[in-house]
């Protein structure tokens, strides 16, 4: 949700791009629109014969456009925002970016907010509202955090005490607090390892437990199309341009575990985040034992899509197979201690059998990463230790194909199998 767009810019090439109500039009002047677009989602194309272009972070993420500035045939503003969010989630759209906000006034956890009383903040910045409308909004928000997540960034303004009540609208209606993450501007100079790390907008303040980082200074975007497509060399700046980046960061995640829910892809993104240049000054603990902190300036961190796309583990759960019904009744056998033993008499035939069949593991945020089921296989003559069959099954994995289309332990590849945690003897059943 933004505006000023001109989809016959190169950067919506090669994707599929649907809309919702008129779009506010490029210009020389006005492109913001097509900026945060190009951040997100931006198309890649190395064959690209212009003097520069710039690419999206999901560069391969189709687009659902709608525009805050306009309100269609409604009376109040908030209505055509509700309608347009209900339209992204008919249309499969995983998450909602909004890099702009109804208002610029702090949020204050002393106050008492109504639904009419932020209607007046939207009336006076000329978005016509009332508290019917407000309330339509946050029932569509309520709903799209079924199937996405809403990410909304913070105000540009420095000087301002808290996060704006528009991206802190969690704190005023907590139904709203399942898979909604606010973008702050932190500015990374210096070199690898001497790192000076500086937020350039308003802090997390209220908002840092579901906070999120990246560096949106200088960023080279989309600008406008006029009998071509034109990029900002110099660099767009401002939580506009980390806002995009988190949202592709949640469509990479709704690629690579399609069978995970949108507070469980939030979770991984702030659980993984790079917290490591600040004093934590609160914590937020996740499933089996993963904690994370943070503080109401940087919130959880620099977002990290490698650490969010690597198993994340802790003490009480490392790299797991599942077995059980489901994400909510299952026990959890170390996948270091996980094999099977095979008697001299086998030699290698099983292991030849399934050389091609794939097998599952999990991490503590129940990620699902595949593995080439025939490392699981230990001859009574083989020399490996369970380290090295452990090494087998990491090495195995990809990022590029780990769905499980139901949320499920069971997959029409391969077997099913019992384990046990077995340092000694043989794996108790297997069931063809």
């Amino acid at each position: 949700m933004d505006s000023y767009y001109d989809t016959d810019h190169y950067t919506y090439s090669d994707k599929t791009v649907t809309t919702y109500g008129d779009l506010t039009s490029d210009s020389t002047s006005d492109y913001h629109g097509n900026s945060v677009s190009g951040v997100a989602a931006g198309d890649l194309d190395t064959s690209y014969s212009g003097s520069v272009a710039a690419h999206g972070v999901a560069y391969d993420a189709d687009l659902h456009l709608s525009d805050y500035q306009q309100k269609g045939s409604n009376t109040y503003y908030a209505d055509h925002w509700a309608l347009a969010t209900t339209d992204a989630k008919n249309s499969s759209a995983v998450v909602q970016n909004n890099s702009w906000g109804f208002t610029d006034t702090a949020y204050n956890s002393s106050t008492s907010y109504s639904s009419s009383s932020i209607a007046t903040l939207a009336n006076a910045s000329g978005f016509t509202s009332n508290g019917t409308s407000i309330d339509n909004y946050v029932t569509a928000l309520n709903s799209f955090q079924d199937s996405g997540v809403v990410v909304y960034a913070l105000s540009n303004t420095t000087s301002l005490s808290d996060a704006d009540v528009a991206a802190a609208l969690p704190e005023i209606y907590p139904q709203l607090n399942e898979s909604w993450i606010t973008a702050v501007n932190v500015d990374i100079t210096g070199s690898s390892g001497n790192e000076t790390y500086t937020t350039m907008s308003a802090k997390c303040g209220s908002t840092a437990a579901y906070c999120l980082g990246a560096d949106g200074t200088y960023i080279n975007a989309p600008v406008y199309y006029i009998s071509g497509s034109y990029f900002d060399t110099s660099g767009v700046t401002g939580t506009s341009f980390v806002a995009p980046q988190i949202s592709a960061g949640v469509a990479i995640m709704a690629e690579a575990f399609p069978n995970q829910t949108p507070d469980q892809w939030t979770d991984r993104l702030l659980a993984s985040a790079d917290n490591s240049f600040f004093t934590a000054t609160s914590t937020t603990s996740f499933a089996n034992g993963i904690t994370h902190g943070y503080n109401t300036e940087f919130g959880h961190g620099i977002m990290d899509l490698n650490a969010a796309l690597s198993p994340i583990t802790s003490s009480k759960m490392k790299e797991s197979i599942l077995i059980g019904e489901s994400l909510n009744n299952y026990e959890a056998h170390s996948l270091e201690n996980s094999y099977l033993m095979t008697p001299k008499l086998f030699g290698d035939s099983l292991q030849r059998h399934f050389q091609n069949t794939t097998g599952v593991f999990h991490d503590a945020l129940h990620g699902n990463f595949k593995y080439q089921f025939s490392n699981s296989f230990i001859s009574q003559q083989s020399n490996n230790t369970v380290d090295q069959i452990l090494n087998n099954h990491l090495n195995g994995y990809s990022f590029q194909d780990v769905a499980i289309k139901e949320n499920s332990f069971k997959s029409s590849e391969g077997i099913s199998f019992i384990t046990k945690n077995i340092t000694n003897g043989y794996l108790s059943k297997i069931n063809p």
